[in-house]
């Protein structure tokens, strides 16, 4: 309960749901609003993702693994995840990147949910659909003792998603009809916070049931990007920006992510400096735009470095 012990914590909820949902062999990890359930199709996900794991830089990365002068630590054996944020996440891991033994898994291409058949996949065994790229291979990843998660509902779009469908673009869109309509803010308000609770707490589920269900010794969640400033005003509107009320939403949004954290053992969570990779908008820098359509919510190798750093520390 709450100290005024007339209401109870989103945590107490989660907990007496999970337990209620596992004796009946329910999912409790289910779509939040604006998130559709299943592995989303999205043309510009996957657009970035056939740009980003395409043969060319998977033997890129290949060949730098196998250089003899690469220096030598202890390998934890990474499996990376990750939707199309994944793409950026790839670019960052590049000649800096201590460890050659990872594995990599494309959320968008699965014929499947892993997280809601975690319990019976481990996390370990994907297969992929027909169209997959050359270069991501599916099978058995029981050899990797360290999975990082990239996006997947964590900040970034799931901010905007939250309040509505975030559609593909397309030449000649105009950015207000695929977009949901964020509210202009003054405050990270309690009224605010609790409208991510359902966000926030798919998210927390999905990585309680993956330290349940799987084996792996550490977890990492990297938080998907914020769109640069330029897709926000053609998507969401000068008025939006302007306000700068996307840093009242992220400040709400962790502060639900906040109340259920608790529940959580092997799982990290890894941040961005947003003070740097953002302007006074609370949008990521132009700069770090990863492709030139007006819609494309992507950001590109160079903002993920600092995230991917953390990573190598914390390793």
């Amino acid at each position: 309960f709450e100290t005024s012990l007339r209401s109870v914590r989103p945590v107490g909820v989660s907990t007496v749901m999970s337990v209620f949902a596992e004796s009946y062999q329910l999912s409790l990890v289910q779509s939040p609003p604006g998130q559709q359930g299943g592995v989303r199709r999205d043309v510009d996900c996957e657009d970035a993702l056939l740009e980003g794991f395409s043969g060319s830089l998977i033997a890129v990365k290949d060949s730098f693994e196998q250089s003899e002068t690469k220096e030598k630590k202890k390998d934890p054996g990474c499996l990376f995840f990750g939707d199309s944020h994944l793409t950026g996440v790839l670019e960052a891991t590049g000649s800096d990147w201590p460890y050659s033994n990872q594995s990599y898994v494309v959320y968008n291409y699965l014929t499947e949910d892993p997280f809601s058949s975690v319990k019976s996949n481990q996390f370990r065994r994907f297969n992929y659909r027909p169209d997959t790229p050359a270069g991501l291979n599916a099978g058995d990843f029981s050899g990797n003792s360290v999975l990082v998660i990239s996006g997947c509902g964590f900040l970034g779009d799931a901010i905007i998603r939250a309040h509505g469908s975030l559609e593909a673009g397309f030449e000649g869109c105009i950015g207000s009809k695929i977009s949901p309509k964020v509210p202009q803010v003054a405050a990270a308000s309690d009224d605010l916070a609790n409208l991510y609770d359902t966000s926030t707490t798919y998210l927390v589920e999905r990585a309680r049931h993956l330290e349940a269900y799987s084996s792996f010794e550490r977890i990492f969640w990297i938080a998907a990007p914020d769109m640069v400033e330029s897709t926000a005003r053609f998507r969401l509107g000068d008025g939006y920006v302007e306000s700068r009320s996307h840093w009242r939403h992220r400040e709400a949004y962790l502060t639900s992510l906040r109340r259920k954290i608790a529940v959580l053992q092997r799982t990290e969570f890894i941040f961005h400096p947003w003070t740097e990779l953002c302007g006074p908008s609370g949008f990521s820098l132009d700069r770090f735009r990863a492709r030139q359509q007006p819609w494309d919510i992507h950001c590109s190798g160079l903002y993920f470095s600092n995230a991917v750093s953390t990573l190598a520390e914390r390793l």
